[in-house]
């Protein structure tokens, strides 16, 4: 059976998160504003059908859709991208994945214990290079601490505080801090 998701989850860190939006191409003043935002989710899920309210006192985003089924999506909560979106459940977690001017873009929610997390990707070039540009946050209904960190190739790794080193829940390696 599917997580149920449905809820107010309450912003626990959004710490480094400018890299991420310096590959959507989001503009300096937008990064500025959104780094000092602390937004809510809340969740309504009625089976497969869901409605994602993303609050904050700058934008307020809405998305609404059913899982499996193909969506159009208007990212002006984010990047002011318009995209096709398919959500679909990979065992408990939420899978979407984007298409649009933005390549292999999509995110992933999924719960633990009383922890809501977001992972977001996209792939972006820099360069000759092409690099993922990851971004996970968490979100709960209990205020406890969440780091967030960016290694030298822009990628964000969650980190529980009781975690130093192994892995995170999707399987990214932990930073080891100098």
């Amino acid at each position: 059976m599917p997580s149920n998701f449905s809820g107010t989850w309450n912003l626990l860190s959004s710490d480094n998160v400018e890299g991420y939006m310096r590959a959507l191409d989001i503009d300096f003043a937008t990064r500025k504003i959104a780094k000092m935002l602390k937004p809510q989710k809340v969740i309504e899920q009625n089976g497969d059908s869901f409605t994602i309210h993303t609050n904050s006192t700058f934008r307020n985003y809405v998305v609404k859709f059913k899982v499996g089924e193909e969506f159009d999506e208007d990212n002006k909560g984010v990047d002011n991208r318009k995209c096709k979106s398919l959500v679909t459940w990979d065992n408990d977690r939420l899978t979407c994945v984007q298409k649009g001017e933005k390549k292999n873009r999509g995110w992933t929610h999924w719960i633990e214990g009383d922890q809501l997390h977001l992972m977001t990707r996209l792939n972006f070039r820099k360069g000759t290079l092409a690099r993922q540009a990851p971004l996970s946050i968490g979100f709960s209904r209990k205020v406890q601490p969440l780091l967030l960190t960016w290694d030298e190739e822009y990628l964000l790794t969650a980190v529980p505080p009781d975690l130093e080193h192994g892995v995170t829940p999707l399987g990214l390696p932990v930073p080891v801090q100098p």
